[in-house]
């Protein structure tokens, strides 16, 4: 097994660019660390195309022998070159290049869709992503949205990333434009005209839009929709945070959680 102690090797070059989108998307491939996320990619089919550890960071052996057998290349590194590499305060000692997955967008079966317009917090959109594969959403698309490889993103995701269908859009009226020519029915959550979310009727396809908490949905979105929806509150709170008011408006969505 190789060993490279060098930052300056051409293969912990091509790890640490994966912190910038541009060669990201150059490269198809997407930076994962730490065992529970690379063990979930290795169960989705994604198998790495390059994987790094420490001897410091006890990675587990088995592990390491799956990846190899995979078709990885796994190589060893020394703590100061795997810390440059990692986008974490305290990086786990193990990280790899997962290549990228372009969602098929022709779900013929899909039920329920998530659009969200301009979150730009990847915590948010991470969150969401986590949290429409909990509640049973189909197809989740980001319009204008933070990268959906940021390494703050995937780790939101807790896996989800490789599992829950993800659309990138250029904007929201594209998403809204394919969700309508399927059937789907248009909501917004926004105010004004709104209606209580629990009285909305979901049971037919249905979509809803999620906009930022600094500017909510867009008026061109918001212009598309058949209906305004709102989550009623008490108190003097004005607003909720993106990735909250998501989970509450997926659980309407699908059916009060699926139950």
């Amino acid at each position: 097994m190789q060993l490279i102690t060098s930052v300056k090797n051409e293969k912990i070059r091509l790890l640490r660019g994966l912190g910038d989108k541009k060669q990201r998307q150059e490269s198809g491939l997407f930076l994962v660390e730490g065992e529970k996320l690379i063990r979930e990619a290795l169960e989705c089919g994604r198998v790495p195309q390059l994987a790094l550890f420490t001897r410091e960071s006890g990675a587990d052996p088995a592990l390491l022998t799956e990846l190899e057998r995979a078709g990885c290349e796994v190589i060893e590194t020394v703590p100061g070159v795997i810390d440059s590499v990692c986008d974490t305060k305290t990086p786990q000692g193990l990280a790899a290049a997962v290549p990228m997955k372009e969602w098929d967008d022709t779900d013929e079966n899909g039920r329920t869709a998530v659009v969200l317009d301009g979150v730009s917090d990847p915590g948010n959109v991470g969150t969401v992503l986590r949290t429409a594969e909990a509640m049973g959403v189909d197809t989740v698309f980001l319009c204008g949205c933070a990268d959906l490889y940021n390494p703050k993103v995937v780790r939101s995701t807790m896996g989800a990333i490789f599992r829950q269908r993800t659309i990138v859009c250029t904007d929201a009226a594209d998403a809204l434009s394919r969700l309508k020519s399927r059937g789907y029915k248009l909501y917004a959550a926004a105010l004004g005209g709104a209606r209580d979310i629990r009285r909305a009727d979901f049971s037919g396809r249905s979509a809803i839009v999620i906009g930022s908490e600094a500017h909510g949905v867009s008026a061109a979105a918001v212009e598309m929709c058949d209906e305004r929806v709102l989550i009623p509150m008490q108190g003097r709170t004005e607003s909720l945070n993106a990735g909250v008011a998501a989970a509450i408006c997926m659980w309407e969505l699908c059916g009060r959680g699926c139950v």
